[in-house]
């Protein structure tokens, strides 16, 4: 997502000043959406709720730069706290109300990772000894973990919603495996990565098959 340029407020002298601007979704407001402000290089941060046609406002903010991130209501969009680590930047220079700091969230799908262990690998000594982990991430964010349900002994499933129509990185980590990921076989201590993404013009979900096939040698 691209970093709106920085918003600078012009009224000298003063110390503090004002962020505000709207919470987008799919081209209209994501209203009641929780908006945060904090700054990298002090522990000053805010909160505060959007109204129901998506627009927030900060007021009293001192001078500084700040990153807004967004956490809409319901599963229709990402959280962009999580899934844009750089944020909407804003600098706060001086007194007054400044131009509108828009922050887009982007329209979420699903992804699911289904393993299908039919020697119950994972359930072994050596399984439960170095669990398998399964992170997601996109070429702007930290790998996020991805939890389990444990459909039985010789399945398993991680879901997590995504950003649709985006390149998203799928690690899996853990015991020494010989692992087939939707038709590619590797071993899980290559640290390898599966890239895959959900296109919403197709489809709200997309699963990725992981087939244990054994230990690796």
């Amino acid at each position: 997502m691209a970093i709106p340029a920085l918003m600078t407020w012009q009224a000298a002298g003063q110390t503090r000043g004002s962020i505000a601007g709207r919470v987008v979704g799919g081209g209209s407001g994501a209203g009641n959406a929780k908006v945060y402000l904090h700054s990298s290089n002090s522990t000053f941060r805010l909160e505060t709720t959007a109204n129901a046609g998506g627009v927030y406002q900060f007021d009293g903010v001192p001078v500084g730069q700040y990153e807004v991130c967004a956490t809409p209501v319901g599963p229709a969009y990402v959280d962009s706290c999580l899934w844009n680590r750089m944020g909407h930047v804003a600098e706060v220079t001086a007194g007054g109300r400044a131009p509108a700091v828009d922050i887009v969230v982007q329209k979420a799908a699903r992804l699911l990772v289904q393993f299908t262990d039919a020697q119950s690998i994972l359930e072994s000594a050596a399984g439960r000894a170095q669990p398998i982990q399964v992170h997601v991430w996109t070429d702007t964010f930290v790998a996020l973990p991805v939890f389990a349900a444990a459909t039985s002994r010789t399945a398993r499933s991680y879901e997590i919603a995504v950003p649709a129509d985006v390149d998203v990185a799928v690690g899996i980590h853990g015991p020494p495996l010989r692992l087939n990921v939707d038709g590619v076989t590797y071993n899980s201590t290559e640290k390898r990565i599966h890239r895959t993404r959900v296109d919403s013009t197709k489809e709200t979900s997309k699963a990725v098959a992981v087939t244990v096939l054994g230990l690796a040698p």
